[in-house]
């Protein structure tokens, strides 16, 4: 694929990406998910750093992210009941305090060299055995790091 000649006048934006879902609930969590990724990316610096194409997180970026999707889906569980395997075993997650176990050990990915202090593994791995039998674990989105045109320049007439 050729890319347009922007040089150094191009920023970096993102694009989300998500997977064809029959269920609009799983949707707007995943769009949740794409959304709190590429808002971290922004804020944190890593999109000025991030090549183009797939955004890989950091472990914090995968945090952030599915901590937005489980802001979302509490939100969706407020207004009607629902359930989804994937959701609720996330739900089950974090209310037994392992969600920086379960990123770290499920969604690992290989930049990730340093794991965060403190994180109790063995026992998670120990109430993993017993509370996520056949888990399937899941991400339904991307986020993919784009080059952004230039501002075109004012003309005199809207000046």
């Amino acid at each position: 694929m050729a890319l347009p000649a922007w040089g150094e006048d191009a920023g970096k934006s993102t694009a989300i990406e998500i997977d064809s879902s029959d269920d609009p609930n799983e949707s707007v969590v995943w769009l949740a998910y794409a959304v709190g990724l590429a808002n971290w990316a922004s804020q944190s610096g890593a999109l000025a750093q991030a090549p183009l194409g797939i955004l890989e997180p950091s472990f914090e970026g995968e945090m952030t992210a599915r901590r937005t999707l489980l802001v979302i889906w509490r939100e969706l569980l407020q207004k009607a009941p629902k359930s989804s395997a994937y959701m609720d075993a996330l739900m089950r997650i974090d209310a037994a305090g392992y969600l920086p176990e379960y990123v770290w050990t499920v969604h690992w990915r290989g930049s990730w060299k340093q794991p965060p202090a403190k994180l109790r593994i063995a026992e998670f791995y120990a109430w993993q055995r017993q509370e996520l039998m056949g888990h399937v674990p899941r991400t339904g989105s991307r986020v993919r790091v784009v080059l952004t045109p230039p501002a075109a320049p004012a003309s005199a007439a809207s000046r």
